[in-house]
């Protein structure tokens, strides 16, 4: 028996020393992902940059569900502005207006061998609420330009892009310089309501050209400190894939009548019961393909213990899964997301509603799809007086293709960000949680990255969508110079 008990205690000792050495080995065997700053002469940044974004936030180019809605005049308005503020992007460069409110340009390069790449962002922007307009420092759409900022909607979604990309260009054109590989820059006009007036119809006519892109780079990341344990580094988050998107309807019915003599269960009784359901038994949480790349390459920039942990997901995982599904904000980087946004039901508060409609959207994470959700769902609320389902004809995707980090695309992308925002930076992959016009541009190259060339600090995320949006002059100066060197980068 003593004898059986010391080979236990040995084989124990055995196993555990081994898993010290490969913990410990992945940890500091583990090399720096980190890659070579670029280094390029880029022409000075144009004297009233900040003054001509600052213009562009003036045309209230807001998007909407319903073309009806749009005040398409603005939009027009914009293009006649660019054309009048950009004379050599409009004298050398191919425009291709797309009906009925978006373009794309053509610039092409002195290397006809290489293929194209192709620059996303967005000329329209979301309303302002008439409620919040007060609580403002500056008015929305005044593109006010003080304390060092440039104030006003579409200074960090997504105008500072639009016009960073062409103040680029611009520049380099008044310098002589023409960049060896063609680029294309498509501008869409209803990014924030679903992208088929805009990116969807360029990119058909792409794919009808049989068009295909060395690599497309769309909004998405940005910049910032304090986002890791063990380092306060500045981190560039490049995405490499989005979640997909789903809404789902839930219908519970039952008999209406008058509310002095409800039946035991209500039509909302059931529905919220069913909702709850729904939200207290969520997808599970992974650490999908994107999520993992990320931990590994910010692994050794990290000090000891985070890089141990960071190094051996395959033995840490669930420590690094709770961690994460602690917050909403990192939460959404692991699993599909549930989120109850509109509840419909009854006309006085005396009678009994006949019908009672929710709606519950989701965030399709990698490795989940729209048909497992809707399947999800339907199991986890089990009540047949609720019905589940989804318009079909309605905006619906499952998560984007996954792009790889190792590429050269990516590579000369996290060169780019290291020139120009420093080399004490860190580059890491990612999952984009939110959606962008990318996911319309998926099938026309392998290479899709999601990265907005933004420094942001803690509270500024609130002001896209929010109160106050603003970019900092400084931080739009980097933005042009970004833009200057991804177009001349090899």
């Amino acid at each position: 028996m003593k004898k059986f008990l010391r080979r236990g205690v040995v084989t124990v000792g055995l196993v555990f020393l081994l898993m010290v050495l490969i913990v410990g080995g992945r940890t500091v065997l583990g090399g720096s992902a980190q890659l070579e700053p670029s280094t390029v002469d880029l022409p000075k940044v144009r004297d009233g940059f900040d003054k001509r974004l600052a213009r562009a936030i003036r045309f209230k180019t807001t998007s909407d569900g319903s073309l009806e809605k749009m005040n398409l005049e603005e939009f027009d308005a914009f293009h006649a502005w660019l054309e009048k503020t950009y004379p050599k992007v409009h004298s050398t460069l191919t425009r291709d207006e797309v009906k009925p409110c978006s373009v794309a340009y053509a610039w092409k390069g002195s290397d006809p061998n290489l293929p194209p790449a192709l620059l996303l962002s967005h000329i329209d922007v979301v309303p302002v609420e008439e409620h919040a307009i007060e609580q403002w420092t500056q008015p929305p759409f005044k593109g006010a330009i003080k304390d060092g900022y440039i104030w006003g909607r579409g200074a960090l979604d997504d105008k500072f892009g639009v016009i960073g990309i062409l103040e680029a260009t611009e520049t380099l054109i008044e310098a002589g310089v023409q960049p060896k590989r063609s680029h294309v820059f498509a501008f869409g006009c209803d990014e924030e309501v679903g992208g088929n007036l805009g990116a969807k119809r360029i990119a058909e006519r792409f794919r009808k050209d049989n068009t295909n892109f060395a690599y497309i780079i769309d909004e998405g990341h940005i910049i910032g400190k304090g986002l890791f344990p063990g380092t306060t580094a500045p981190i560039a988050f490049i995405g490499l894939a989005e979640k997909g998107f789903l809404t789902v309807q839930l219908t519970a019915t039952q008999e209406g009548g008058h509310s002095s003599m409800p039946p035991q269960e209500t039509a909302v009784g059931i529905l919220t019961r069913a909702v709850s359901e729904v939200e207290r038994n969520q997808m599970p949480a992974n650490l999908n393909e994107p999520t993992q790349a990320m931990f590994q390459h910010i692994a050794p920039e990290v000090g000891f213990p985070n890089s141990m942990v960071f190094s051996n997901l395959w033995l840490f995982k669930p420590v690094v899964l709770g961690m994460l599904t602690a917050k909403p904000t990192t939460n959404a980087g692991v699993r599909t997301t549930t989120a109850p946004t509109i509840l419909r039901a009854g006309v006085q508060d005396n009678v009994l509603p006949k019908k009672a409609e929710a709606k519950i959207n989701f965030r399709i994470a990698p490795g989940d799809t729209v048909e497992e959700v809707v399947s999800h769902v339907s199991d986890v609320i089990d009540d047949e007086r609720v019905k589940v389902e989804f318009d079909p004809e309605g905006f619906h995707s499952n998560p984007s293709n996954i792009s790889s980090p190792e590429s050269d695309s990516y590579r000369s992308l996290a060169k780019t960000i290291r020139g120009v925002f420093g080399k004490e930076t860190i580059v890491v992959p990612a999952l984009t949680v939110g959606g962008t016009d990318a996911r319309h541009y998926q099938t026309l190259s392998e290479n899709v990255y999601r990265f907005a060339p933004l420094e942001l600090g803690p509270g500024d995320p609130a002001r896209i969508h929010g109160v106050d949006e603003r970019i900092s002059v400084d931080n739009y100066r980097k933005v042009i110079r970004f833009y200057m060197a991804l177009l001349v980068a090899e």
